[in-house]
């Protein structure tokens, strides 16, 4: 014969105890990271290694297949290419396509990394508050790799800059934003403060008398998008 799990008397305390079980919140659970966060978790260190010199850039993921976007520049003399998320180990990675008249150039990782959120740069303003996340050379210098972690520096859209350039007929415009860089950032995501949705790539600073300024300057993310899909259809 069967015994009930609970006495009687006991029925209606493990009720009350059941029901505020229920109304409290989880008591381990961690809240969901900010949108500064998400981008420093996804910003990557980018590394070509050559017999004698390394070139040290920034980069990102955008999409599931581990495509990681960072300048041509970074990557321009032929070496051993690898990525590493912050805190992580390096990550071979090979060369995919690059437009030297964009600075852009697209790697495949070997392993998987942490992707960014695209957004669409046709839609900025003037004043709307940005931020850039990168990895500045001396602060590779000084410290293990394992240890490193993306600098985020905070600013505005300051205006468009047109760079003198053409780009299948049409000029290329860079977005000129007061976030400041360091050698190094370059590749890194310039993304919008209340959503993290990345709309640019860093690319350079306004330097005077050899001196960065305040004035810096991305590539709207809506050209890595023309250079993924003018590689695709190259494969095809």
């Amino acid at each position: 014969m069967s015994r009930p799990l609970l006495r009687p008397r006991l029925r209606p305390l493990a009720g009350v105890i059941l029901a505020a079980a229920l109304a409290l919140p989880a008591a381990h659970s961690a809240p969901p990271p900010s949108p500064a966060q998400a981008v420093a978790a996804g910003t990557l260190l980018v590394l070509n290694v050559r017999q004698e010199t390394v070139s040290q850039g920034t980069g990102f993921a955008i999409d599931s297949r581990r495509t990681v976007v960072t300048n041509n520049h970074v990557i321009r003399q032929p070496g051993k290419l690898y990525v590493a998320a912050p805190g992580g180990h390096l990550i071979p990675a090979r060369l995919l396509t690059a437009d030297a008249r964009l600075d852009l150039a697209l790697l495949r990782a070997t392993a998987p990394v942490p992707k960014l959120a695209p957004g669409d740069a046709r839609d900025v303003h003037v004043g709307e508050a940005v931020a850039a996340a990168g990895y500045p050379r001396q602060l590779s210098r000084d410290r293990l790799f394992a240890h490193l972690r993306p600098v985020t520096t905070t600013g505005v859209i300051a205006g468009l800059k047109d760079r003198g350039r053409e780009i299948d007929g049409r000029p290329l415009v860079l977005l000129r934003t007061t976030a400041a860089v360091q050698p190094g950032n370059s590749g890194g995501p310039l993304y919008r403060r209340k959503t993290g949705e990345v709309i640019g790539v860093m690319v350079s600073g306004l330097a005077i008398n050899k001196r960065l300024t305040s004035v810096t300057f991305a590539i709207p993310i809506n050209e890595v998008y023309g250079l993924q899909s003018r590689h695709t259809e190259i494969r095809r």
